[in-house]
């Protein structure tokens, strides 16, 4: 039963009456594939003021797809889409859960649904800084480690290996269950590839216990007609699994500890102190050496 904690930044500019009025809807769809059909399962009205909104969606599971749009009360003005999501895990496809940063914060006290907004927005805003800085993807992509996408990837050189990399972030596989490849560079959708020999393809390292591999290598002797990748923009085309099927746990704890003392520092531009879950003040400084030690020894250098 997927739990859906949705963020709606401008719910009282949505209640305006020079936009959607009052009883403005949250409308919220499900697909069980990305690209599938979506239906609505739920109306949700929005509150002035109110910036999370939470709904059980107890016909979902965790492959379920979901988007959300607005809508005037009486379903007119339908809004765009907003982007396709899973729920996944409990980390949601960021690198600690929601749940794990408000207990660490707050321990078993109440926090508002705007403050849980707010420290949902530290969490994505975290997760995208430790990406960047250590250069790989540590949570599932999808959300869902059972699911699958397709992306493309460029190529520097003829090789029979290639690292796997989006924008400025290695991406990692767990599993590859098609490929595509071409021979000049291809736009972002569409465009000319041959279908390629998933046999012909290894992943190395070899992927264990829900780690990805980094690189895919073809075949010395493949059975197929593709013998290695060509050089260009968009030459690649893999679909599968990315990224490790959960975020590690060192990873997560790491993610926690800086979300917490970005949370708890918010209104202030120096060090916070805070009132800890057991009641102590703590004094929020920089991570632990133990910890930024692990993460620079996670980085990943860019490879020639």
């Amino acid at each position: 039963m997927p739990q859906l904690d949705i963020p709606v930044e401008n719910a009282t500019d949505l209640l305006a009456t020079s936009n959607l009025g009052a009883g403005a809807l949250l409308r919220v769809e499900r697909s069980a594939t990305e690209t599938g059909a979506y239906v609505e399962i739920t109306t949700i009205a929005l509150v002035a003021g109110q910036r999370m909104y939470r709904y059980y969606d107890l016909a979902g599971t965790v492959s379920s797809w979901y988007r959300t749009r607005y809508s005037k009360s009486d379903g007119s003005s339908l809004q765009p889409y907003g982007s396709v999501w899973q729920t996944g895990d409990e980390t949601a496809g960021l690198l600690c859960s929601l749940y794990d940063a408000q207990q660490r914060i707050a321990g078993s006290a109440t926090m508002s649904d705007n403050d849980r907004e707010t420290l949902l927005d530290v969490i994505r805003g975290v997760s995208s800084e430790i990406e960047d800085y250590t250069g790989a993807w540590w949570a599932s992509r999808p959300t869902d480690p059972e699911s699958s996408t397709t992306y493309r990837f460029d190529v520097d050189r003829y090789a029979t290996s290639l690292w796997l990399r989006q924008g400025s972030r290695y991406t990692g596989v767990r599993s590859v269950t098609a490929i595509n490849l071409a021979t000049t560079s291809q736009p972002a959708t569409g465009g000319t590839y041959t279908a390629g020999t998933v046999a012909d393809v290894f992943i190395r390292p070899q992927p264990s216990e829900g780690n990805p591999g980094w690189r895919i290598e073809l075949s010395d002797y493949p059975s197929g007609s593709n013998r290695f990748f060509y050089p260009g923009y968009n030459t690649v085309e893999v679909t599968g699994t990315f990224g490790p099927a959960s975020v590690p746990y060192w990873m997560q704890e790491i993610a926690i500890a800086a979300v917490t003392r970005r949370f708890l520092g918010k209104e202030t531009a120096a060090t916070a102190i805070g009132l800890g879950p057991e009641g102590g003040v703590r004094l929020l400084a920089g991570l632990p050496s133990d910890m930024a030690q692990r993460l620079e020894a996670h980085r990943f250098m860019p490879v020639a």
